[in-house]
């Protein structure tokens, strides 16, 4: 799969070497920058009109999501009534011009659906759980979705990154921990912030009865960044208020359990939200009652069991990982808003392994 090797005539903002043209701007605005210098802003044209652009050095990857948008997206669209930014365009800068920090290799310029609110209520979660179901049921046999993994480790290789890091027959404190009581439990030994008693639970049910794990077409990267209700669309005030999911250049095939994850239970340091226990089961509820047969257990209780155990295994993963950046004192989040992040995550966790 390969991008554009020139630029469209009808992209005039867009210069030969791939970096934005101040002159044919009214404005623009830093949305987000991540790894290897990738940039996505928000660009003013002086035709009124407002469009996203991205840029990155990763043209793999670039191209791996260009060819999301335009094969598979349409296809996930029809079948489940999802709202998704269009792709406008993309390309490659040309082979001669020199790469600045502000000059990436390849670049994608998408439709501005609007401001995204990611605070979202109830009531828009169950619509997102409502599409994630259809999409989940596609099948993907006639899907070129390109490499079969995500960003992250998937559940397997979390587990027994976990499991060798704990030990097989781990007890005690092989991993650094904190003393103090857990919020609602009697003094133990604290491990990544959370009970012991805890995380000896969790490994147990890991080790001896792991989830069941069916693949289906899964977003890949549905964190609470890349979901949201439009405050106010650049283009089409009528969509205000409609839920928009972004982000799909990371579908591949994963357990359904990945998505719901991302979306009900995983932290995220920019966008800090709370989603209580009674909110979670009914979200999950809500996803069992509309899964295609055979993607999660026939009896909701068994459901909400592997679930809850593919979540404290993620979660407890995470909250690894959150350490470790902490350590560093170094990376792309602060002090702050890593601490509040491994708050959620802490949470997330006591409330799926109280349900192994």
């Amino acid at each position: 799969m390969r991008l554009m090797a020139t630029v469209p005539s009808t992209i005039d903002y867009i210069a030969a070497d791939g970096t934005v043209r101040e002159d044919r701007l009214a404005g623009r605005k830093l949305l987000n920058s991540g790894q290897g210098g990738s940039r996505v802003e928000r660009l003013y044209l002086l035709s009124g009109e407002r469009v996203v652009w991205k840029a990155t050095t990763d043209t793999s990857q670039a191209a791996r999501e260009a060819g999301v948008y335009e094969r598979v997206l349409p296809v996930l669209s029809a079948a489940s009534g999802l709202l998704y930014p269009q792709l406008i365009a993309h390309g490659l800068a040309d082979a001669g011009a020199e790469p600045s920090a502000e000059t990436q290799r390849a670049w994608l310029v998408y439709e501005d659906v609007g401001e995204l609110n990611h605070t979202v209520s109830e009531q828009a979660l169950l619509e997102l759980i409502g599409q994630m179901a259809r999409w989940h049921a596609l099948p993907t046999g006639d899907l070129a979705l390109g490499p079969e993994r995500g960003q992250l480790p998937d559940y397997v290789e979390q587990a027994a990154d976990l499991l060798t890091e704990l030990g097989w027959s781990w007890r005690g404190s092989a991993v650094p921990a904190e003393r103090g009581k857990d919020a609602g439990a009697s003094d133990e030994p604290l491990v990544f912030g959370v009970a012991e008693s805890l995380v000896l639970r969790v490994v147990e049910a890991m080790k001896q009865e792991p989830p069941v794990i069916v693949y289906a077409l899964c977003h890949g990267d549905l964190h609470a960044g890349n979901f949201g209700l439009v405050d106010g669309d650049a283009n089409n005030s009528a969509s205000t208020g409609r839920l928009r999911v972004v982000g799909w250049g990371h579908v591949h095939r994963n357990s359904p359990y990945w998505d719901l994850y991302h979306a009900i239970d995983m932290a995220h340091p920019l966008f800090p939200r709370y989603v209580g226990d009674a909110e979670q089961e009914r979200l999950l509820t809500a996803y069992w009652e509309q899964a295609a047969e055979g993607l999660v257990p026939k009896k909701r209780e068994s459901f909400l069991r592997e679930y809850s155990l593919f979540s404290a295994v993620c979660s407890l993963w995470m909250l690894r990982q959150i350490e470790q950046e902490l350590a560093a004192a170094s990376g792309s989040w602060t002090k702050e808003q890593l601490l509040g992040q491994r708050d959620e995550t802490r949470a997330a966790f006591r409330r799926c392994a109280g349900r192994v």
